[in-house]
């Protein structure tokens, strides 16, 4: 598989397991055209401190199981609002939501393609997986 399948693969992974611990506004934004620093950001809010680290613990420990990959850098803390999982070719965000408004990523960003993650989407594949 091509390196820039799978970063894509793993940016999705990601948003896609981060609604299964209920985060919020889940996007993906493709950079890879406009820098070199990593192909996709996946950024996403959480309604706590403790569902901050839940949601990153989660993280680490899927992508660890599904694509044997750890983030090789993370910064920020529950209790800084924010936190950064980096595996390279993917930075997942997570933020408590003044936190994103503060660093407003997405509008740094906003000639960057993006989609959008809902629960309800999600919810919707694995009930047409399952019938």
């Amino acid at each position: 598989m091509k390196a820039a399948e799978n970063s894509y693969k793993l940016a999705r992974y990601c948003a896609e397991k981060a609604l299964d611990k209920k985060a919020e506004d889940v996007i993906l934004i493709e950079i890879k055209e406009l820098t070199d620093i990593a192909d996709y950001f996946v950024i996403l809010s959480v309604d706590s401190m403790t569902h901050l680290k839940s949601v990153a613990n989660y993280l680490e420990e899927e992508t660890k199981k599904n694509f044997e990959q750890k983030p090789v850098h993370k910064d920020g803390s529950g209790m800084a609002g924010w936190l950064v999982l980096d595996y390279i070719d993917v930075i997942v965000h997570i933020f408590l939501p003044e936190k994103r408004a503060f660093y407003d990523i997405e509008g740094w960003w906003a000639d960057a393609p993006r989609e959008e993650f809902k629960y309800e989407e999600i919810s919707d594949r694995a009930d047409k997986k399952e019938g």
